[in-house]
């Protein structure tokens, strides 16, 4: 059985009210950012940038991540729509975050429509504490990966997910940095 779709209620979207003046961004800053047309966007003219950020999770984390980066990107579009000047959507990963046992999980509905759990892997709780950033995947998630291969509907998206997953989580990539494919 696959869950049905239901619409949830969300907050009407409030813009700010007061008006912000755009700026360059300093190249330093720009040069951190991964390459791409927001990247563009930023190095070029003065721009007003809408933030948001999230520590790194296993999968792409919570489904919340994802909506605050959808929401970034939508309040970027109205507040450029409304106002007339550049605004470029940021996200940015929270990788000096260290609770591991924040970010070492994921779920999600399984074929039965049930909610399932895969954790990377467990920290003993002496275990010194180290960033995010400098987690590395191991080889735990090549299990991780065939638990979500099988545990997932068969759907005409799943396929390319997973590819791409694959793709990303790899056992040498760290949690920050897991590769684009």
């Amino acid at each position: 059985m696959i869950p049905r779709i239901v619409p949830t209620p969300i907050a009407r979207l409030e813009p700010p009210t007061a008006r912000a003046t755009p700026r360059r961004v300093a190249p330093e800053v720009v040069a951190s950012t991964l390459p791409g047309p927001g990247r563009d966007r930023l190095a070029g003219d003065a721009v007003l940038a809408v933030t948001t950020g999230q520590q790194p999770g296993l999968f792409t984390g919570p489904l919340y991540t994802i909506y605050k980066a959808l929401s970034a990107i939508a309040l970027a579009r109205r507040l450029e729509r409304e106002r007339g000047v550049p605004v470029v959507p940021v996200f940015w990963v929270a990788g000096d975050d260290h609770d591991f046992a924040e970010a070492n999980h994921a779920s999600f509905l399984d074929a039965a429509g049930d909610l399932a759990h895969i954790v990377l892997r467990e920290r003993p709780a002496d275990a010194p504490l180290a960033p995010l950033a400098r987690e590395r995947c191991g080889d735990e998630i090549r299990a991780a990966l065939e638990q979500l291969t099988s545990g997932t509907p068969a759907t005409e998206f799943k396929a390319d997910v997973l590819r791409w997953l694959e793709a990303a989580y790899r056992p040498d990539a760290t949690r920050t940095r897991v590769r684009r494919p």
